[in-house]
């Protein structure tokens, strides 16, 4: 069985039989792989080996033949390739250490429906400036270090991260999507347990990070947010560590950021403090995504909270139908604070802003 079948530039091509891995090895003797425009692989093939198409800097086209049993592409396989477009096979389970690392003309990544990939390794697409958007499938449970980080001259054009819904992400390594200069947002999947150093670290663009709801995540590395653009966050419950300077030189310095309840971080709450690095934040209580209607607890008893717009449709939850200044007599759904009268107040329009009180009950209709 023909196998895989490389095109040579000028040079017609040359078909070759193998089975299982795929490696530079296999080529006929004399090729020159500066010449290759294009190759066929078979579905025998299981494996594209370590440096199979590195510096092939003619080829654009690689295409994979159906129900491809390819299962892994190893470490640098097109390392400073001029591929400009691929789709990865279901099959694959991994992509290796600087597989497409500065293969700076490639704009297109997909994966087949139903992928099976499971990790994408460090540096696997680092410097690959050209690539504009990657839907990384929910097979996939880690993205190692440097694995999406733009060129240090911040020329990357990568805008768009989504995830496939029902992610397996665990975990997002250090440096992955730094010096991602034209990243404007992104909504880290509620099954990520940890955020590497310098994630976004010189994301320029920034502004908007936000976590889907029922959020796993624990921890946040130092500096994964420095000198990005975000202006304001709402960090979830479930963190119970920041790391060193994660905001440090961010556009939150001044802003106001929230924290969902209850937390375990020591942090100052509705006074300007210094926030991992950032500098002058009004930290407020935020509430968590309820499972339910029910009354929630925003603010702080016996604290003053000045008048502030509050951040609505946090987690998916749209719309606070009712708020109650904390003078009042037993809370619906609490306890019993003070003796005093309770004001209804309809804000079921979006972004009101709150008069002067200590704290407040919410009803959420989600």
């Amino acid at each position: 069985m023909v196998t895989y079948t490389v095109f040579y530039n000028g040079s017609g091509s040359t078909s070759v039989d193998i089975s299982g891995s795929l490696t530079s090895a296999n080529f006929p003797s004399g090729y020159t792989v500066s010449n290759i425009t294009q190759v066929d692989i078979g579905n025998t093939v299981t494996s594209i080996g370590v440096n199979a198409f590195r510096n092939t800097t003619s080829l654009t086209s690689v295409t994979f033949e159906a129900e491809s049993t390819l299962t892994s592409i190893g470490n640098k396989a097109f390392y400073e390739s001029t591929l400009t477009s691929i789709t990865i096979p279901k099959s694959v389970t991994s992509i290796g250490q600087q597989a497409f690392w500065n293969a700076t003309s490639l704009t297109s990544v997909t994966f087949e429906a139903d992928s099976t990939l499971a990790s994408i390794g460090n540096n696997a697409f680092s410097r690959s400036s050209a690539l504009a958007s990657i839907e990384i499938p929910n097979s996939v449970t880690i993205i190692g270090d440097y694995a999406f980080s733009g060129p240090s001259n911040f020329s990357s054009v990568l805008s768009s991260v989504t995830f496939e819904a029902d992610s397996s992400l665990n975990s997002i390594g250090d440096y992955a999507f730094s010096w991602s200069s034209a990243l404007a947002s992104i909504e880290i999947p509620n099954s990520v347990t940890s955020i590497g150093s310098r994630v976004f670290y010189l994301a320029t663009s920034l502004t908007s990070v936000t976590f889907e709801a029922d959020s796993s995540l624990n921890s946040i590395g130092e500096y994964a947010f420095a000198s990005s653009a975000l202006a304001s966050i709402v960090i979830p419950s479930s963190v119970n560590s920041i790391g060193l300077n994660s905001f440090l030189s961010s556009g939150i310095s001044g802003e106001t950021i929230y924290i969902e309840q209850p937390s375990s971080l020591a942090v100052s709450y509705n006074t300007p403090t210094t926030f991992f690095g950032a500098t002058n934040v009004t930290i407020v209580r935020a509430l968590s995504p309820p499972s339910g209607n029910g009354w929630y607890l925003f603010g702080s008893s016996g604290l003053p909270w000045s008048s502030s717009k509050i951040s609505w449709g946090l987690n998916g939850y749209n719309i606070y139908q009712y708020i109650y200044d904390l003078s009042g007599s037993p809370i619906p759904g609490g306890t019993q604070l003070t003796s005093d009268n309770w004001t209804a107040i309809d804000i079921s329009g979006n972004d009101p802003v709150l008069p002067e009180y200590s704290a407040y009950w919410v009803k959420v209709i989600t």
